[in-house]
């Protein structure tokens, strides 16, 4: 009984630490596109679809992730 505990323990431990990557990897690129694309609304075309409180979070977020993942961040990732 506790060897079958054991390795559901270690088997949620192993898909967290492969799920994570992924998930945060989607996260970062997300948060990328959708800074780039507020940026060129902005700066391009002077329109807002967001505040910039939320921009600002979206901001945040990112360098959150790049701080908390550094082996996901991107030379000149979130430079805004």
């Amino acid at each position: 009984m506790k060897k079958k505990a054991i390795l559901a323990l270690l088997a949620g431990a192993i898909s967290d630490d492969i799920d994570g990557p992924d998930e945060d990897r989607r996260r970062m690129d997300f948060l990328v596109a959708e800074i780039e694309r507020h940026s060129e609304l902005y700066c391009g075309q002077d329109s807002l679809e967001i505040s910039d409180d939320q921009f600002g979070e979206l901001f945040r977020e990112l360098k959150e992730l790049e701080v908390r993942r550094p082996d996901l961040a991107r030379p000149g990732g979130g430079k805004h």
